[in-house]
């Protein structure tokens, strides 16, 4: 009925959208950049779901999103805000698209009320993944991306799992958890 398309539609929104989009943009912006546009993912989800759902903010839902976005610019830029690009405006741009697939991952996921956290996670993390392979592969052989360095290859294998079971696999079991799948 549907759910591969969809799941696969929001594994690669979600996982090859912010990660590819997030990774070239950080690349070439500053990191305090890209932490104050993470720390615009509860507005973007308000705005997303007032544009698509037409669920409107309530005043204390806005009001305390604004608040955490203040806080966190203060705790980021030590107090110091300068709001100079310093020409990223371009990679600025592409963390916050990668940013918004995240948000749309992320609201899609209640068009699966009859999936399980870890059926949901394992699913679309697949399909993702199976994405981020081919867009790599796609790039690579048109001369945009470069295979990596063997230097890779050096990564002592229980660092590779820590990272990708726990910082990544059980990172996102536990989000899609926390938001009610």
């Amino acid at each position: 009925r549907g759910a591969v398309a969809r799941l696969w539609l929001l594994g690669s929104v979600g996982f090859a959208g912010f990660s590819i989009l997030g990774f070239l943009g950080l690349a070439q912006s500053r990191p305090e950049h890209a932490a104050i546009i993470a720390a615009l993912m509860p507005l973007i989800t308000s705005m997303m779901n007032w544009i698509f759902r037409g669920q409107r903010p309530g005043a204390l839902t806005l009001g305390a999103t604004l608040v955490a976005l203040a806080g966190a610019l203060l705790v980021i830029t030590h107090g110091r805000l300068e709001f100079s690009t310093d020409g990223t405006l371009h990679a600025d741009a592409m963390v916050l698209a990668g940013v918004t697939c995240w948000v749309a991952y992320t609201m899609g996921a209640a068009s699966f009320p009859q999936f399980s956290p870890l059926r949901y996670t394992a699913l679309s993390m697949s399909f993702g993944a199976v994405t981020i392979t081919g867009v790599t592969l796609l790039a690579t052989m048109a001369g945009f991306a470069q295979p990596p360095a063997l230097d890779v290859l050096r990564v002592i294998p229980l660092e590779l799992v820590y990272l990708s079971l726990v910082g990544g696999v059980m990172a996102v079991l536990a989000w899609n958890s926390g938001i009610g799948v």
